[in-house]
């Protein structure tokens, strides 16, 4: 099958749902009308798109039985607290991010199971008064963006934040060395690395601090490739090429992410392929002029 990408899936989006009767000029005035980000497309599918940080805004549809599968191993990977928790008390979580609208991370977050208790909070929130709203909830489980949580860190450090968060989800943006050990002297744990995708929600986990990622291979197929789309060998540098698993409404087979991996010799450690950070989108440099 041939690589494809964001624009050629938009351009042709149409022909790729293999439902009849979705038309993208619907799909685009669905989401400028909902900015709430809580409503269903045609009140059966949910509906994602992309921030257009690339250039260019992905919209990607999932029906409610894949949407469930997706949350439910995200949950299960995100969020291995004890069993007996769950039993004798609510888990609260907070995400802090883009909150409004149709992103994947806040979606993901309203779509938590009953057992949570969820708080989504905006990344432009005064800090005082996330502050404020974090020490009056008292959240068991801490996700957002890597820069906002590194943030809370210094509110933790400085005496302001009084929380103490079992889990950290750092997901959105890198997870540098400097912001894991700047979360960790804070917090006195680790942030998981979860690196995600609008497109198929999952795609790696690194759940210890180690820095190795575990691709959710029962959710997506990963391949590393060169520039002439040809496959590298294990321990080099590829672009990410992932076939998504499970989504009936949208298909995706070969699709080219922006960013670039190193997928790691196999290891009889784990049953998922496992690979290093990712690095980073690989697009065109800005050249500036003095």
């Amino acid at each position: 099958f041939p690589i494809v990408n964001k624009k050629i899936i938009m351009d042709s989006l149409e022909e790729v749902f293999t439902q009849q009767g979705i038309v993208k000029s619907d799909l685009e005035k669905f989401i400028e009308q909902d900015q709430a980000g809580k409503s269903l497309f045609q009140n059966k599918y949910i509906i994602l798109n992309t921030s257009g940080s690339s250039g260019l805004t992905g919209i990607f549809l999932f029906d409610q039985k894949f949407w469930n599968i997706l949350v439910a191993t995200l949950t299960a990977r995100l969020i291995p607290l004890s069993i007996f928790k769950f039993i004798f008390r609510k888990t609260k979580i907070v995400f802090l991010g883009e909150t409004s609208g149709h992103h994947s991370g806040v979606s993901i977050v309203r779509s938590a199971p009953d057992l949570f208790i969820p708080l989504s909070l905006s990344i432009s929130t005064p800090k005082e008064v996330l502050v404020e709203a974090l020490n009056k909830f008292k959240p068991h489980v801490l996700t957002g963006y890597a820069s906002a949580i590194e943030s809370l860190a210094q509110e933790k450090l400085s005496g302001r934040l009084k929380v103490s968060p079992e889990i950290i989800i750092s997901s959105g943006e890198p997870l540098t060395p400097l912001r894991q050990k700047n979360i960790q002297n804070a917090f006195k744990i680790p942030a998981f690395d979860f690196y995600g995708a609008t497109e198929c929600l999952a795609i790696g986990i690194d759940n210890t601090g180690s820095g190795t990622l575990n691709i959710f291979d029962d959710i997506i197929v990963l391949e590393t490739l060169d520039e002439n789309n040809a496959p590298v060998p294990q321990g080099q540098l590829g672009k990410i090429v992932i076939t998504v698993l499970g989504n009936k409404i949208q298909p995706l087979v070969r699709y080219a992410l922006d960013d670039e991996i190193i997928i790691k010799p196999n290891s009889d450690k784990t049953p998922f392929t496992q690979a290093e950070r990712v690095l980073g989108r690989n697009m065109e440099n800005l050249t500036f002029t003095i």
